[in-house]
């Protein structure tokens, strides 16, 4: 689904593995744009169930080392449909998800920005990981808004 995948290559922490580095040190690499994203489809007489069902399966698809860190399904009846989507904790945290959910809203109905997932070097992500990790890091005085972009 290209909605799904113009939000995965709109925001790095979605394309990042965790990879072990040493015995109890592990690192969070961010993979290129690209990549493909699975989105299961299932057709369905009965939304309401096989949404439940959805739900379980994207959660157990996720693996932070193997990837996906993001999991979909698109439930459909033929008529109507409903997207599925499961994200690793340790991408995404309450704020972040709403972000993701926001503009994955706007990528199904086409009020994104952009029609094809940006190269990386023309448009910045629109949620920076780099800038999340210094703000969670200055717990003395929090991540001040700023008018200039975090480099």
């Amino acid at each position: 689904m290209g909605a799904v995948r113009a939000v995965v290559a709109t925001h790095d922490a979605l394309r990042m593995r965790l990879t072990r580095v040493a015995s109890v040190l592990w690192s969070l690499d961010t993979h290129p744009a690209g990549d493909e994203v699975p989105v299961r489809v299932v057709e369905t007489t009965d939304l309401a169930t096989a949404q439940q069902q959805a739900r379980t399966e994207a959660a157990e698809a996720l693996d932070p080392e193997a990837g996906p860190v993001l999991s979909a399904v698109w439930l459909t009846t033929g008529q109507t449909g409903r997207l599925v989507v499961a994200v690793h904790p340790i991408v995404a945290d309450g704020v972040s998800v709403g972000v993701l959910a926001a503009d994955l809203a706007a990528a199904v109905t086409d009020r994104l920005p952009f029609p094809q997932p940006p190269r990386r070097d023309s448009r910045p992500a629109s949620t920076s990981a780099r800038r999340t990790r210094r703000c969670s890091g200055n717990w003395r005085t929090g991540c001040r808004s700023s008018s200039r972009a975090p480099r």
